[in-house]
Formats: C-alpha cells, sequence, structure tokens
C-alpha cells in the first residue's frame, strides 16, 4: 500500500472512532469497507481484521461509563450472544468467496439503511 493510501486510511480511521465515541456505533460496519476499499486487503482477511479492530469499542465504553448506568447483566448476556454470533459467522465466512462476502455485507448495509429511514433514524425498537 502507499503512502497516500495508508494516511487516507488512518484518517477514515480516526473518523470510525470518532462515529463510535459519539453515536455509539459505526465500528465494523464502517472499517469493512475502508479496510477492503481504501486499505486494498481481501475481503476474508479484513473480516478477521474488523474483527479485531472493533476491539476499540472498549475505548468508547470507557468514555460513556461516565454518563450512564448499565443493565451489566443484559450487556454481558448480549456480549455472549454476539460473541456466539461472531464465531458462527467466522465459520460461514472461511466458506464462502470474496465476492460472497462483499455481496452479504451490502445487502446488510442496504437493509440497515432502510429500516433507520423507516424508523426516522429513531431506534429501531423504542423503549416502553
Amino acid at each position: 500500500m502507499d503512502v497516500l493510501m495508508l494516511g487516507l486510511a488512518l484518517a477514515l480511521a480516526v473518523l470510525i472512532g470518532l462515529s463510535l465515541g459519539l453515536l455509539g456505533s459505526g465500528g465494523s460496519i464502517i472499517t469493512l469497507p475502508v479496510l477492503v476499499y481504501v486499505a486494498r486487503i481481501p475481503a476474508p482477511q479484513a473480516v478477521g481484521m474488523a474483527l479485531v479492530i472493533v476491539v476499540n469499542c472498549f475505548g468508547g465504553l470507557t468514555g460513556q461509563l461516565r454518563y450512564v448506568n448499565f443493565d451489566w447483566l443484559l450487556t454481558l448476556g448480549f456480549l455472549l450472544a454476539a460473541l456466539a454470533g461472531m464465531f458462527a459467522g467466522t465459520e460461514l465466512a472461511n466458506r464462502l468467496s470474496a465476492a460472497a462476502l462483499r455481496r452479504g455485507f451490502a445487502w446488510c448495509v442496504v437493509c440497515l439503511g432502510f429500516a433507520l429511514i423507516a424508523g426516522n433514524g429513531m431506534l429501531l425498537v423504542r423503549p416502553h
């Protein structure tokens, strides 16, 4: 990778971190296209790297701890369920082509976009 593309990828990584800190979201869904299309990393490798990079969510968590109280039992349950899904997804990703991974990711982004538009950008599940 040339210096210009590396600089662009790192600048985008800063923006991804900003998104995580500001919105509490955006890490992996933005990281994967940056790794594939800017850093030119093959999709199967980028999936694994994105999973590792999402560890930066802990930085966002520590920042949020100052402002909110968490239901730690629910958080732990969600984390364990997400980890199970991550391991299953990793196994599936190892069996798919790079093109299939890109198409699948694109459809996920499109569906998420429609869901956000339909909800006027509000939460998909409204609190009671």
